[in-house]
């Protein structure tokens, strides 16, 4: 999968490394890889972007010199509309940031959660960046989410709960039949009737059960023993066997 390319510029040289990571990891935790650049002043920035482009930026308002606000402005004048994120402690400042219509903001009071919400909701906006991303229909709307990121989906009456690596399960109303409809060609594999399984996520299959390498177990139809490791072996083969747990 193509990495997408962001950056992040902060003059707190103490957290941007920091902050970077976070960014990387959030992306991560969505199955998305992202290469992340680090600026401590928007000069650097505005000189990189001479020759380089970004799916993102992460941007604090308050720095020295030449703050975000102001960068962003001149981004815009140069008609550039790359999608800009302020992470900032000036929560104060937000609204006049709206001229610049930035993406989202992170709050630093918040990061974590802000965050991870904000990268999600770029991710629904952008489909494109990577094609394993698929929407799943959810009772509030819907969820987009990259398809490496769900373990597995489990049936309970009529609501599936798809169970996802590094994030909240998320519950859906719609019938397994046409999940496994959805995900057939995507290297998901219907090992009971109240279970569809991503074969990237399986460590070990028994009689009766399969064994996952985020430690969690489901069980597995006698009647589909055989079908489910020839399924696995094919898709391994195909796609290659990774654990995404890793």
């Amino acid at each position: 999968m193509k990495s997408i390319r962001v950056c992040v510029c902060d003059d707190d040289a103490a957290s941007l490394m920091t902050y970077a990571a976070a960014v990387k990891g959030s992306f991560q935790s969505f199955g998305i890889p992202a290469d992340v650049d680090t600026y401590s002043a928007a000069s650097s920035l505005r000189a990189r972007m001479a020759s380089i482009s970004y799916d993102a930026i992460f941007l604090d308002i308050d720095m020295p010199r030449e703050d975000g606000i102001t960068f962003a402005k001149w981004l815009r004048r140069q008609k550039n509309n790359v999608p800009v994120i302020f992470v900032t402690a000036r929560e104060d400042r937000m609204f006049d940031t709206f001229a610049v219509q930035p993406f989202g903001f992170v709050r630093k009071s918040k990061f974590v959660g802000d965050l991870n919400e904000t990268v999600r909701l770029f991710l629904e906006a952008n489909p494109e960046l990577s094609a394993d991303m698929i929407l799943f229909p959810t009772k509030t709307g819907g969820f987009r989410v990259n398809v490496k990121q769900v373990v597995y989906i489990e049936s309970s009456l009529h609501t599936q709960h798809v169970h996802l690596y590094g994030q909240p399960e998320i519950e859906i109303s719609s019938r397994m039949e046409i999940i496994e409809e959805l995900l057939r060609e995507k290297g998901f594999i219907r090992v009971h009737k109240g279970y569809i399984v991503n074969y990237r996520y399986i460590r070990r299959i028994e009689n009766t059960e399969l064994h996952l390498t985020t430690g969690a177990s489901v069980p597995l139809a006698r009647s589909k023993k055989k079908e489910v490791k020839l399924l696995w072996l094919e898709y391994g083969t195909k796609n290659g066997f990774v654990n995404l747990d890793q």
